[in-house]
């Protein structure tokens, strides 16, 4: 295959600021073990802390509820992230940037609903998401 042979180097990595840590360390590991001379990797990991620091809570999160409703713009890498690593956990995890998105069948027999959101998104709008819900539901956390 294209892979067999070794790379000469240098050869500089960077991450995205919102990719997954583990597979930035995978694809560090794994170039590692493709070149001759391994110190010739140079990487600049440039994860965004604060996400590195959700990820876990937001997996606890997702599990310990029936549904939960993440809250993002649709272009925000962020939210995009967050709420992939969301709804691994929980498959009833849907994606809205505003209450219209809500759709009442989401919340039949559940619970317990989350609401989160990504960095970016305003306290405000998530409250207004939480008060639909809660008005459609009465189990929001």
């Amino acid at each position: 295959s294209d892979f067999d042979e070794k790379l000469d180097g240098p050869v500089s990595l960077y991450s995205q600021t919102t990719m997954d840590t583990d597979r930035y360390e995978h694809v560090r590991s794994l170039l590692k073990q493709r070149m001759r001379n391994p110190e010739l990797l140079k990487s600049h990991n440039t994860i965004c802390g604060q996400m590195k620091r959700r990820k876990p809570a937001l997996k606890e999160f997702a599990r310990n509820h029936d549904v939960v409703v993440f809250v993002s713009g649709k272009k925000s890498s962020n939210g995009k992230f967050l709420y992939t690593v969301a709804s691994d956990q929980n498959p009833q995890t849907y994606f809205v940037s505003s209450a219209k998105e809500l759709k009442n069948e989401w919340f039949k027999g559940a619970k317990s609903v989350g609401v989160s959101g990504a960095t970016s998104t305003p306290q405000w709008l998530l409250k207004e998401v939480a008060e639909e819900i809660r008005a459609k539901s009465k189990m929001v956390d």
